[in-house]
Protein backbone atom coordinates (compact mmCIF):
# COMPACT_ATOMS: atom_id res chain seq x y z
CA UNK A 1 0.00 0.00 0.00
CA UNK A 2 1.10 3.62 -0.56
CA UNK A 3 1.60 4.05 3.57
CA UNK A 4 3.60 1.03 3.23
CA UNK A 5 6.19 2.75 0.47
CA UNK A 6 5.80 5.82 3.20
CA UNK A 7 7.44 4.03 5.95
CA UNK A 8 10.01 2.58 4.02
CA UNK A 9 10.87 5.70 2.83
CA UNK A 10 10.83 7.21 5.94
CA UNK A 11 13.06 4.47 7.36
CA UNK A 12 15.45 4.79 4.54
CA UNK A 13 16.05 8.68 5.07
CA UNK A 14 16.20 8.84 8.73
CA UNK A 15 18.89 6.33 8.36
CA UNK A 16 20.77 7.79 5.70
CA UNK A 17 20.75 11.43 7.13
CA UNK A 18 21.89 10.28 10.47
CA UNK A 19 18.33 10.85 12.80
CA UNK A 20 18.81 7.12 14.26
CA UNK A 21 21.48 4.87 13.65
CA UNK A 22 21.17 1.81 10.95
CA UNK A 23 21.02 -0.82 13.83
CA UNK A 24 18.54 1.07 15.75
CA UNK A 25 15.18 -0.26 15.36
CA UNK A 26 12.87 1.69 13.85
CA UNK A 27 10.01 2.84 14.81
CA UNK A 28 10.69 1.18 19.05
CA UNK A 29 10.89 4.75 20.67
CA UNK A 30 10.78 8.61 19.78
CA UNK A 31 14.33 8.81 20.66
CA UNK A 32 14.88 5.75 17.89
CA UNK A 33 13.65 7.53 15.47
CA UNK A 34 9.90 6.53 15.65
CA UNK A 35 8.69 11.04 15.05
CA UNK A 36 10.08 10.71 11.81
CA UNK A 37 8.32 7.38 11.01
CA UNK A 38 4.37 8.72 11.87
CA UNK A 39 6.27 12.07 10.34
CA UNK A 40 3.87 13.53 7.57
CA UNK A 41 5.20 13.39 3.97
CA UNK A 42 5.61 17.31 3.97
CA UNK A 43 7.83 17.00 7.10
CA UNK A 44 9.83 14.45 5.68
CA UNK A 45 10.34 16.58 2.38
CA UNK A 46 11.22 19.72 4.60
CA UNK A 47 14.05 17.19 6.20
CA UNK A 48 15.14 16.26 3.23
CA UNK A 49 15.19 20.07 1.84
CA UNK A 50 16.89 21.67 5.04
CA UNK A 51 19.60 18.58 6.09
CA UNK A 52 21.78 18.66 3.18
CA UNK A 53 22.03 22.76 3.65
CA UNK A 54 22.88 22.64 7.50
CA UNK A 55 25.22 19.74 6.10
CA UNK A 56 26.52 22.60 3.80
CA UNK A 57 27.24 25.25 5.99
CA UNK A 58 28.99 22.79 8.76
CA UNK A 59 30.70 21.93 5.80
CA UNK A 60 32.09 25.16 5.26
CA UNK A 61 32.95 26.11 8.35
CA UNK A 62 35.57 23.31 8.55
CA UNK A 63 36.61 24.55 5.87
CA UNK A 64 37.60 27.74 6.17
CA UNK A 65 39.18 26.37 9.76
CA UNK A 66 41.16 24.29 7.48
CA UNK A 67 41.98 27.38 5.30
CA UNK A 68 43.19 29.01 7.87
CA UNK A 69 45.42 26.86 9.59
CA UNK A 70 46.98 26.10 6.36
CA UNK A 71 47.79 29.95 6.15
CA UNK A 72 49.40 30.12 9.54
CA UNK A 73 51.76 26.94 8.64
CA UNK A 74 52.73 29.04 5.39
CA UNK A 75 53.34 32.00 7.30
CA UNK A 76 54.99 29.92 9.81
CA UNK A 77 57.25 28.46 7.22
CA UNK A 78 57.92 31.90 5.83
CA UNK A 79 59.53 33.30 8.47
CA UNK A 80 61.29 30.79 9.07
CA UNK A 81 62.66 30.55 5.72
CA UNK A 82 63.57 34.35 5.75
CA UNK A 83 65.27 34.32 9.29
CA UNK A 84 67.21 31.41 7.78
CA UNK A 85 68.15 33.54 5.15
CA UNK A 86 69.21 36.40 6.99
CA UNK A 87 71.46 33.97 9.33
CA UNK A 88 73.35 32.61 6.18
CA UNK A 89 73.51 36.18 4.75
CA UNK A 90 75.55 37.45 7.69
CA UNK A 91 77.60 34.38 7.53
CA UNK A 92 78.41 34.97 3.87
CA UNK A 93 76.82 32.40 2.30
CA UNK A 94 75.23 34.36 -0.48
CA UNK A 95 74.12 31.13 -2.22
CA UNK A 96 72.21 29.72 0.71
CA UNK A 97 70.69 32.75 1.34
CA UNK A 98 69.29 33.42 -2.37
CA UNK A 99 67.83 29.95 -2.51
CA UNK A 100 66.17 30.40 0.92
CA UNK A 101 64.85 33.79 -0.42
CA UNK A 102 63.57 32.42 -3.73
CA UNK A 103 61.75 29.59 -1.89
CA UNK A 104 60.35 32.65 0.26
CA UNK A 105 58.94 33.91 -3.09
CA UNK A 106 57.85 30.60 -4.62
CA UNK A 107 55.29 30.42 -1.10
CA UNK A 108 54.38 33.81 -1.44
CA UNK A 109 55.43 35.86 -4.37
CA UNK A 110 53.83 39.05 -2.88
CA UNK A 111 55.68 38.84 -0.11
CA UNK A 112 57.82 42.73 0.54
CA UNK A 113 60.35 41.23 2.97
CA UNK A 114 62.04 38.43 0.70
CA UNK A 115 61.84 40.72 -2.58
CA UNK A 116 63.30 43.61 -1.08
CA UNK A 117 65.69 41.42 0.68
CA UNK A 118 66.86 39.47 -2.57
CA UNK A 119 66.74 42.16 -4.35
CA UNK A 120 69.62 43.62 -2.26
CA UNK A 121 70.77 40.19 -2.03
CA UNK A 122 71.47 40.34 -5.93
CA UNK A 123 72.76 44.49 -6.07
CA UNK A 124 75.27 43.58 -3.36
CA UNK A 125 76.46 40.46 -5.40
CA UNK A 126 76.93 42.35 -8.68
CA UNK A 127 73.45 41.34 -10.45
CA UNK A 128 71.80 44.32 -10.51
CA UNK A 129 69.76 43.69 -13.71
CA UNK A 130 68.10 40.75 -11.48
CA UNK A 131 67.59 43.00 -8.74
CA UNK A 132 65.61 45.71 -10.71
CA UNK A 133 64.00 43.12 -12.13
CA UNK A 134 62.78 41.96 -8.10
CA UNK A 135 62.31 45.68 -7.31
CA UNK A 136 59.89 46.16 -10.34
CA UNK A 137 57.82 43.02 -9.86
CA UNK A 138 57.72 43.64 -5.74
CA UNK A 139 56.69 46.99 -6.68
CA UNK A 140 54.12 45.89 -8.98
CA UNK A 141 52.75 42.96 -6.29
CA UNK A 142 52.95 45.96 -3.52
CA UNK A 143 52.29 49.30 -4.53
CA UNK A 144 52.08 50.87 -1.05
CA UNK A 145 55.02 49.95 0.50
CA UNK A 146 57.12 52.74 0.61
CA UNK A 147 60.48 51.07 2.29
CA UNK A 148 60.42 49.12 -0.74
CA UNK A 149 60.13 52.10 -3.31
CA UNK A 150 62.72 54.03 -1.50
CA UNK A 151 65.07 51.37 -1.77
CA UNK A 152 64.22 50.69 -5.56
CA UNK A 153 64.90 54.48 -5.48
CA UNK A 154 68.65 54.38 -3.70
CA UNK A 155 69.36 51.74 -5.57
CA UNK A 156 68.71 53.35 -9.26
CA UNK A 157 70.56 56.13 -8.09
CA UNK A 158 73.33 53.94 -7.28
CA UNK A 159 73.23 52.51 -10.76
CA UNK A 160 73.67 55.83 -12.21
CA UNK A 161 69.87 56.00 -13.55
CA UNK A 162 68.30 59.30 -11.98
CA UNK A 163 65.77 59.39 -13.87
CA UNK A 164 64.23 55.82 -12.55
CA UNK A 165 65.95 57.43 -9.22
CA UNK A 166 63.52 60.14 -9.31
CA UNK A 167 60.49 58.21 -10.70
CA UNK A 168 60.68 55.63 -7.66
CA UNK A 169 61.31 58.51 -4.98
CA UNK A 170 57.75 60.21 -7.04
CA UNK A 171 56.48 57.24 -6.14
CA UNK A 172 57.48 57.70 -2.38
CA UNK A 173 56.03 61.09 -2.58
CA UNK A 174 52.86 59.70 -3.20
CA UNK A 175 52.94 56.74 -0.86
CA UNK A 176 53.62 59.44 2.11
CA UNK A 177 53.61 63.05 1.50
CA UNK A 178 56.41 64.79 2.85
CA UNK A 179 58.63 61.71 4.12
CA UNK A 180 61.69 63.69 5.51
CA UNK A 181 63.84 60.25 4.30
CA UNK A 182 62.68 61.23 0.79
CA UNK A 183 63.55 64.39 0.38
CA UNK A 184 66.93 64.28 2.30
CA UNK A 185 67.48 61.24 -0.53
CA UNK A 186 66.19 63.25 -3.09
CA UNK A 187 68.39 66.17 -2.47
CA UNK A 188 71.45 63.99 -1.91
CA UNK A 189 70.90 62.60 -5.63
CA UNK A 190 70.29 66.62 -6.87
CA UNK A 191 73.37 67.53 -5.25
CA UNK A 192 75.66 64.54 -6.92
CA UNK A 193 74.41 65.26 -10.28
CA UNK A 194 75.26 69.57 -9.46
CA UNK A 195 71.61 70.33 -10.14
CA UNK A 196 71.60 72.48 -6.89
CA UNK A 197 68.03 74.15 -7.58
CA UNK A 198 66.29 70.49 -7.81
CA UNK A 199 68.74 69.95 -4.28
CA UNK A 200 66.76 73.15 -2.46
CA UNK A 201 63.66 72.29 -3.86
CA UNK A 202 63.66 68.73 -2.09
CA UNK A 203 65.14 70.12 0.91
CA UNK A 204 62.19 72.95 1.11
CA UNK A 205 59.76 70.22 0.71
CA UNK A 206 60.42 69.09 4.25
CA UNK A 207 61.65 71.97 5.88
CA UNK A 208 60.49 70.79 9.47
CA UNK A 209 62.69 67.85 9.60
CA UNK A 210 66.70 68.82 11.58
CA UNK A 211 68.03 65.78 8.96
CA UNK A 212 67.20 68.20 5.85
CA UNK A 213 67.43 71.52 7.38
CA UNK A 214 70.95 70.55 8.47
CA UNK A 215 71.68 68.80 4.77
CA UNK A 216 70.16 71.79 2.88
CA UNK A 217 72.55 74.33 5.87
CA UNK A 218 75.42 72.38 4.11
CA UNK A 219 74.21 73.30 0.54
CA UNK A 220 74.33 76.90 1.43
CA UNK A 221 77.56 77.16 3.09
CA UNK A 222 79.36 74.85 0.44
CA UNK A 223 77.75 78.20 -1.86
CA UNK A 224 79.41 80.48 0.26
CA UNK A 225 76.10 81.46 0.90
CA UNK A 226 76.87 81.88 5.10
CA UNK A 227 73.91 83.87 6.37
CA UNK A 228 71.41 81.14 5.07
CA UNK A 229 73.53 78.88 6.41
CA UNK A 230 73.36 79.75 9.71
CA UNK A 231 69.44 80.41 9.52
CA UNK A 232 68.92 76.66 8.47
CA UNK A 233 71.47 75.75 10.98
CA UNK A 234 69.44 77.29 13.52
CA UNK A 235 66.42 75.48 12.42
CA UNK A 236 67.43 72.41 12.56
CA UNK A 237 69.18 72.85 16.03
CA UNK A 238 65.25 74.43 16.83
CA UNK A 239 63.47 71.18 14.97
CA UNK A 240 65.77 68.99 17.01
CA UNK A 241 64.82 70.43 20.43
Amino acid sequence: SLELHLDSLRSMLAVCFGWVSPASPLGCGAADGAPWLRAPPATVALMVATQPQERGVAAGRKAVLGSSRQRARSKHQLITLFLRAQSAQQRGSTSLARSLLQRCLRLDSADAHAALALAQLEAAAGYPERARELFLSARAASPANLKLAHAHAVFEARCGRPAAARAAFGACEAIAPGAHYTAHALGQLEESLGRTEAARAAYAHCSDSPTVLAAWAALEARHANVSQARSLYRAACAAAA
